[in-house]
Protein backbone atom coordinates (compact mmCIF):
# COMPACT_ATOMS: atom_id res chain seq x y z
CA UNK A 1 0.00 0.00 0.00
CA UNK A 2 2.91 2.75 0.36
CA UNK A 3 3.44 2.79 -3.26
CA UNK A 4 -0.61 3.84 -3.70
CA UNK A 5 -0.18 6.50 -1.39
CA UNK A 6 2.92 7.73 -3.27
CA UNK A 7 1.47 8.03 -6.38
CA UNK A 8 -1.73 9.83 -4.93
CA UNK A 9 0.39 12.56 -3.65
CA UNK A 10 2.59 12.33 -7.04
CA UNK A 11 1.56 14.87 -10.35
CA UNK A 12 3.40 14.95 -13.60
CA UNK A 13 5.98 17.52 -13.97
CA UNK A 14 5.12 21.29 -15.30
CA UNK A 15 8.25 20.79 -18.01
CA UNK A 16 6.61 17.52 -19.23
CA UNK A 17 4.39 20.07 -20.92
CA UNK A 18 6.74 22.60 -21.85
CA UNK A 19 7.31 20.92 -25.65
CA UNK A 20 4.13 21.50 -26.29
CA UNK A 21 3.77 25.03 -25.07
CA UNK A 22 6.52 25.88 -27.27
CA UNK A 23 5.33 24.26 -30.19
CA UNK A 24 1.89 26.20 -29.94
CA UNK A 25 3.58 29.14 -29.28
CA UNK A 26 6.01 28.65 -32.59
CA UNK A 27 2.67 27.43 -34.50
CA UNK A 28 0.54 31.05 -33.15
CA UNK A 29 3.83 32.94 -34.05
CA UNK A 30 3.90 31.90 -37.85
CA UNK A 31 0.07 32.12 -38.54
CA UNK A 32 0.23 36.21 -36.95
CA UNK A 33 3.77 36.83 -39.23
CA UNK A 34 2.10 35.37 -42.18
CA UNK A 35 -1.37 37.22 -41.85
CA UNK A 36 1.27 40.50 -41.19
CA UNK A 37 2.90 39.66 -44.53
CA UNK A 38 -0.48 38.89 -46.43
CA UNK A 39 -1.22 42.91 -45.50
CA UNK A 40 2.05 44.04 -46.30
CA UNK A 41 2.09 42.65 -49.87
CA UNK A 42 -1.46 43.55 -50.37
CA UNK A 43 -0.69 47.08 -49.78
CA UNK A 44 2.38 47.45 -52.29
CA UNK A 45 0.43 46.05 -54.89
CA UNK A 46 -2.30 48.40 -54.14
CA UNK A 47 -0.13 51.59 -54.40
CA UNK A 48 3.14 50.79 -56.87
CA UNK A 49 6.07 52.68 -57.09
CA UNK A 50 8.23 53.37 -59.89
CA UNK A 51 10.81 50.79 -60.70
CA UNK A 52 9.21 48.14 -57.92
CA UNK A 53 10.04 45.12 -59.17
CA UNK A 54 7.51 42.10 -58.71
CA UNK A 55 8.54 38.51 -58.32
CA UNK A 56 5.36 36.44 -60.37
CA UNK A 57 5.23 32.95 -61.07
CA UNK A 58 2.82 31.44 -64.63
CA UNK A 59 0.75 29.45 -64.73
CA UNK A 60 3.56 26.69 -65.94
CA UNK A 61 5.40 27.29 -62.70
CA UNK A 62 7.81 29.30 -64.42
CA UNK A 63 9.40 32.46 -62.22
CA UNK A 64 10.34 35.99 -63.55
CA UNK A 65 10.41 39.48 -62.64
CA UNK A 66 8.60 42.43 -63.96
CA UNK A 67 9.32 46.53 -63.21
CA UNK A 68 7.04 49.42 -62.94
CA UNK A 69 8.28 51.53 -65.56
CA UNK A 70 6.00 54.08 -65.34
CA UNK A 71 3.01 55.29 -63.65
CA UNK A 72 -0.08 57.54 -64.42
CA UNK A 73 -3.17 58.48 -63.41
CA UNK A 74 -5.62 55.82 -64.23
CA UNK A 75 -2.48 52.94 -65.70
CA UNK A 76 1.06 51.22 -64.50
CA UNK A 77 3.28 50.33 -67.36
CA UNK A 78 5.01 47.25 -66.57
CA UNK A 79 8.22 45.15 -68.09
CA UNK A 80 8.10 41.56 -67.99
CA UNK A 81 11.64 40.55 -67.81
CA UNK A 82 13.02 37.73 -70.97
CA UNK A 83 14.58 35.52 -68.37
CA UNK A 84 12.89 32.47 -66.57
CA UNK A 85 13.71 30.12 -63.62
CA UNK A 86 11.81 26.86 -62.55
CA UNK A 87 12.67 28.10 -59.22
CA UNK A 88 11.97 30.67 -57.24
CA UNK A 89 15.77 30.57 -55.75
CA UNK A 90 17.02 31.27 -59.99
CA UNK A 91 15.21 34.97 -59.13
CA UNK A 92 18.31 36.42 -57.85
CA UNK A 93 20.35 35.49 -60.84
CA UNK A 94 17.92 37.05 -63.10
CA UNK A 95 17.99 40.33 -60.90
CA UNK A 96 21.68 40.59 -61.07
CA UNK A 97 21.86 40.22 -64.61
CA UNK A 98 20.44 44.21 -64.61
CA UNK A 99 17.58 46.11 -65.64
CA UNK A 100 16.27 44.54 -68.69
CA UNK A 101 17.59 41.17 -69.03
Amino acid sequence: MGFDRVKAFASTPILTYAGLLIIALFISFQTVDRKIQAKKAAELLAAPQLADVYEIKDSEGNFSLLTIEAIAEDSVNIVIRNLMSTKRAGLSKIKSKGRMA
